[in-house]
């Protein structure tokens, strides 16, 4: 991808992810993949900015290579947050589904990861964002074995499951939205 390119696709997904996860507003974007504190690569910044650092990550995603790094940074986090391994599993889980979404369905778009609290639980938020095709029928997505890939169709509706916090917005033809929490104990008693 050239540079002007690049940068005006960044643009374009800077303003889309400041609506919908305004939180992450005024966060530095990255050249492509995961940027976080003391990535290989990437120095750490100042001790004032390491927490918020490590805290959110947004990751472009565009292609197999960007998984992975998607997947590391949420990996990242959770072990920031000291989440248990099982949990820590579902959050890379989710991450390997929504973006791998994403190259298949939309071709680019975005993973936002962010630490997110409810009362005293600490979870972690996956936003997996593009401005693909869409969806037609969410409902169908949702209910299972339905897919336009060839695979089980049970990626998106096997999400709603194992997520403690889960929740899909998509248009014809003007992309899809998906938010899935990870709290750091499970609260499905609660």
């Amino acid at each position: 991808m050239t540079e002007s390119v690049q940068s005006d696709v960044y643009s374009r997904w800077r303003a889309t992810s400041d609506a919908v996860a305004p939180h992450l507003r005024g966060r530095p974007w990255p050249d492509a993949g995961a940027r976080l504190a003391g990535a290989p690569g990437w120095p750490l910044p100042d001790e004032s900015e390491a927490e918020s650092s490590a805290l959110n990550a947004r990751i472009v995603i565009g292609n197999m290579e960007d998984i992975v790094a998607a997947r590391h940074a949420g990996r990242l986090l959770a072990q920031t947050l000291k989440f248990p391994s099982s949990r820590t599993t579902l959050i890379t889980t989710a991450i390997s589904e929504l973006a791998r979404n994403i190259v298949l369905y939309a071709g680019f778009g975005e993973i936002a990861l962010s630490r997110v609290w409810r009362r005293t639980l600490t979870g972690v938020q996956v936003a997996a964002l593009d401005d693909g095709p869409g969806i037609e029928d969410v409902q169908c997505i949702l209910a299972g074995g339905y897919s336009t890939s060839g695979g089980l169709g049970l990626g998106l509706c096997g999400l709603k499951i194992i997520a403690d916090d889960f929740r899909l917005e998509s248009r014809p033809g003007q992309g899809t939205r998906v938010f899935v929490t990870v709290w750091s104990t499970s609260t499905a008693s609660s």
